[in-house]
């Protein structure tokens, strides 16, 4: 299926005029009409638009795409790239964007924050931090007692965006994060007294065993 981003940048790119002149649609100067390309017309009856044609004769608009796809034959996926290759769209760019498979209830569960930028790096692996899928870490705010891992430097980019950068080295962060937080929730779970605070940490502990099953299968 066609990402609709894709098909939006087509639109947003392309014109009737221009795309009537890539398809070598026959045109009349005279009463600046070309000929739709919907049914025989020997009399050209339609007017360019920003969208693509509109025939007066009674096919009524047609967009961009479509042009492609009644003069050239195309379907509409093969349309799409003919239009994408013609504008010289490279498919990086058109990729759309990986969504982080964690939820902020989720992510919150196994300490990490996406709504305020605070992830920590290694400082000895800044500069490639996200072409080379380094291991990162949340900046801790609990104080001395909080785990340190060597020396690690800021990068204010939210988990999201860190997902969509690079989703497996991101993935492995989460998991990391995941697998300390059940060594945290199960040692609290068996130091507290009171039945409510064990209750707590043993649903935590669950949670969590449920987030790490869904990164593995994202």
């Amino acid at each position: 299926m066609i990402d609709q981003s894709r098909i939006d940048r087509i639109k947003d790119y392309w014109d009737g005029a221009s795309v009537a002149d890539l398809i070598d649609l026959p045109y009349d100067p005279k009463t600046k009409r070309y000929c739709c390309p919907k049914h025989h017309d020997s009399h050209p009856s339609a007017t360019a638009k920003d969208y693509g044609l509109m025939c007066w004769a009674g096919c009524g608009a047609i967009d961009v795409i479509e042009m492609v796809e009644l003069v050239k034959g195309y379907r509409f996926h093969e349309a799409v790239q003919f239009l994408e290759q013609e504008a010289g769209f490279s498919q990086e760019v058109l990729m759309p964007k990986k969504t982080c498979p964690l939820n902020e209830e989720e992510l919150h569960v196994i300490g990490l924050n996406n709504s305020k930028p605070g992830m920590m790096v290694k400082k000895s692996q800044t500069d490639s931090a996200k072409e080379r899928g380094t291991y990162i870490k949340k900046s801790s705010e609990e104080g001395e007692d909080a785990p340190r891992f060597d020396i690690y430097e800021p990068v204010r980019m939210r988990i999201s965006d860190l997902y969509s950068d690079n989703p497996e080295a991101t993935k492995k962060m989460m998991h990391d994060h995941a697998i300390e937080s059940v060594c945290y929730y199960t040692s609290e779970m068996l130091e507290a007294e009171d039945d409510m605070i064990k209750q707590f940490f043993r649903e935590q502990v669950k949670k969590t065993y449920k987030i790490m099953e869904k990164l593995q299968n994202a």
